[in-house]
């Protein structure tokens, strides 16, 4: 009898933690009136008007992706739209001391290490390609803030059968673009943007990025704003 209920007992116990992990974690931010608003960093950004979002939750460093709801396809892909990647803007936040740009410059170094680098590759797809070839970087204006960007293409090739059954197929070449923002904010806060998209469509699609990007603002900012307003 009392092995029975050792077994019972034990199994409880080991069931506890099966259920918080199986529990959904709360989620870092919320999206309200085409706001989203961070509950830890205490900033917003505004929702890029007909793309899809994802909050991330409990404490992960990315805080919310956007993804293209209706992509386009290339042509070399119109009988094959969904190998097309899909575009995305993902948004990481951190601390760090570092400035934007030398903080951009150590993520794009091949045998630099962090934490933040190795937070940031679970969904920036341009740090993960094989093949990487920088195109440029600035200091860019974000909105209100000054901030750095750095710009790489990805060549890709890939073979596409006409049939399950065939063998051999057609080949196809094309490039992605991936454009990464940094935006420091008070507090040693980092902001972080990644755009990826087909090379045909990433300059468009970095203009309707650049909306949502240029409206972040972090606590306190609007209430300044509207006090400088007023002694004007």
């Amino acid at each position: 009898m009392l092995k029975r209920t050792f077994i019972i007992m034990l199994a409880l116990l080991m069931a506890v933690p099966m259920l918080d992990a199986r529990r959904k974690k709360p989620k870092v931010g919320e999206v309200a009136d085409n706001v989203y608003t961070d509950k830890s960093y205490q900033l917003s950004v505004n929702v890029i008007e007909g793309w899809k979002y994802r909050i991330g939750r409990s404490d992960d460093p990315i805080r919310i992706v956007f993804t293209q709801s209706d992509p386009l396809a290339p042509s070399r892909y119109q009988d094959n739209p969904s190998l097309t990647q899909t575009p995305r803007l993902v948004m990481w936040v951190g601390e760090t001391n570092q400035r934007a740009r030398p903080f951009i410059d150590s993520l794009v170094m091949d045998d630099f290490k962090s934490d933040a680098k190795d937070e940031m590759r679970q969904e920036f797809d341009i740090l993960n390609k094989f093949e990487i070839k920088e195109r440029s970087k600035r200091p860019i204006q974000v909105g209100t803030h000054r901030g750095f960007m750095w710009q790489a293409e990805s060549p890709y090739t890939e073979v596409i059968q006409s049939s399950a059954s065939s063998v051999g197929g057609r080949q196809v070449s094309g490039k992605l673009l991936g454009t990464i923002i940094g935006v420091r904010g008070p507090e040693n806060t980092m902001v972080v943007f990644q755009l990826i998209s087909e090379e045909e469509f990433h300059d468009t699609l970095l203009e309707e990025a650049m909306v949502a990007m240029a409206s972040l603002r972090f606590a306190g900012e609007e209430a300044a704003a509207e006090a400088d307003g007023q002694e004007s």
